[in-house]
């Protein structure tokens, strides 16, 4: 374990940082692109759904005239067939004698009165559209146009919201086995730093975790399990460094940098943070900045710095496995 204040070492962990952040902007681009795309494909449907409903209205319009001239056909066959039947009744009602003149007269009469009948009834037609039959037919078509892209917009629409949902899912899933890997990782780490406590990580919203937050939950020597914000500052950086391990724990890097993360520790605890420096030294470089004696002695190697004469200096000191582990 090497004690040092290096701007290099800050550099390299800030372009370690730097990294995952592109990483996790690279993928929110990615969703956002995802929900855009949908947004279009919704704007694109409910302009169809309009045009849809226009057409559907005209369509409605020409039915309407249409059904109104065919039931004007069947009123004026009905009043000629009823016409006839009556001529027919009063032709066997006279006799063979006078038939031809009464047949002439009643005539005259029914075609004047059914004239006059059909005349105005036409007039109250007006204006009657000879198109509509072909303009039906052409709406029509444009009508099942526009419904075929509508169902081929919808079936687009359901595949992105089904991908989304499964993404949703995915994310949760992987979440929630890191969180576990994690919870289980900072469960053993508190234990070996207070020297026996309980502490562990709780969700906020388990059925839906990215709607909450993450809980510490924690205890010290006499005291029960509770919320973080109960611990003192000293329990509290060791639950805090605690869950920092815990994280790199699952996912280690080839070098970790800590600053002055023993600063209100005891000195018990500082040694318990030493000895678990030391032992995991053996995976990964560590640099730790600190003032206590009880974490230095731990470390494989020491690097001061100090003031003198408006210049700083700085001295190395190898210690050997038996001073470092005293």
């Amino acid at each position: 374990m090497d004690i040092l204040n290096n701007n290099n070492i800050r550099s390299k962990l800030g372009k370690e940082i730097a990294e995952q952040k592109t990483k996790l902007e690279a993928m929110n681009g990615v969703y956002s692109q995802m929900q855009k795309d949908a947004k279009e494909k919704e704007s694109k449907l409910m302009d169809l759904i309009n045009k849809r409903n226009q057409i559907k209205t005209k369509i409605e319009t020409l039915e309407s005239l249409n059904k109104t001239n065919f039931d004007f056909k069947l009123q004026l066959e009905s009043k000629l067939d009823e016409a006839k039947r009556r001529l027919d009744e009063t032709l066997r009602e006279i006799g063979e004698k006078n038939a031809k003149e009464i047949q002439i007269q009643l005539t005259n009469e029914e075609i004047k009165k059914e004239v006059i009948l059909l005349e105005n009834q036409l007039k109250q037609m007006e204006p009657v559209n000879l198109k509509a039959i072909e303009d039906y037919a052409s709406e029509k078509q444009r009508m099942d146009e526009l419904n075929n892209k509508k169902t081929t917009l919808e079936n687009e629409m359901e595949k992105l919201n089904q991908l989304e949902k499964k993404l949703e899912e995915q994310k949760k899933v992987i979440f929630l086995d890191v969180f576990n890997e994690v919870n289980r990782n900072f469960i053993n780490i508190y234990a070996e730093l207070t020297n026996g406590q309980e502490g562990y990580l709780e969700l906020e919203n388990l059925s839906n975790p990215f709607d909450g937050g993450l809980i510490i939950k924690a205890s010290s020597k006499g005291k029960k399990v509770d919320n973080l914000v109960s611990l003192s500052g000293g329990e509290k950086s060791l639950a805090a460094l605690a869950l920092i391990l815990a994280i790199q724990e699952y996912d280690p890097s080839p070098i970790y940098f800590m600053d002055e993360v023993d600063m209100f520790l005891d000195g018990v605890n500082a040694e318990n943070v030493g000895r678990l420096f030391r032992r995991n030294s053996e995976r990964a470089q560590i640099i730790a900045v600190t003032l206590r004696k009880s974490t230095m002695k731990y470390a494989n190697q020491m690097i001061g710095v100090t003031y003198q004469d408006r210049s700083s200096m700085t001295f190395t000191k190898e210690l050997t496995q038996e001073v470092s582990m005293a």
